[in-house]
């Protein structure tokens, strides 16, 4: 909640008081601004979440998100881009990323992508 209202001390509150999980010291690094460390925090979680199952499709999702929104936040467009690209089998998830592409390609002025 404080995340979505843009409350840094609000969510670096709620995140110390929480339980510590692995998803709450990604919040702290993404909190922090360390940006590679979070990104690494979020492929791990992705590397732990098995594939078939269609109950951990929004696990696997918010951690491709979460990726992806630190390869942004990290200056990383090409990379980014190319991540997204290969993402394109999943057309719900296409279009939550479709801002994160637009403000990469921006940032690029290279509006082919």
């Amino acid at each position: 909640i404080y995340d979505a209202l843009d409350d840094p001390d609000g969510v670096l509150g709620a995140l110390i008081i929480g339980p510590a999980t692995q998803r709450t010291r990604t919040l702290l690094l993404e909190q922090a601004e360390r940006w590679s460390d979070a990104q690494a925090s979020y492929e791990d979680q992705l590397s732990t979440i098995s594939d078939p199952p269609r109950q951990d499709e929004a696990r696997r999702d918010e951690a491709f998100q979460g990726i992806v929104r630190c390869q942004l936040r990290s200056r990383r467009y090409e990379s980014m881009l190319r991540l997204i690209r290969g993402e394109s089998s999943d057309s719900e998830l296409q279009s939550k990323l479709k801002p994160k592409t637009v403000e990469a390609a921006w940032s690029l002025s290279s509006w082919n992508r």
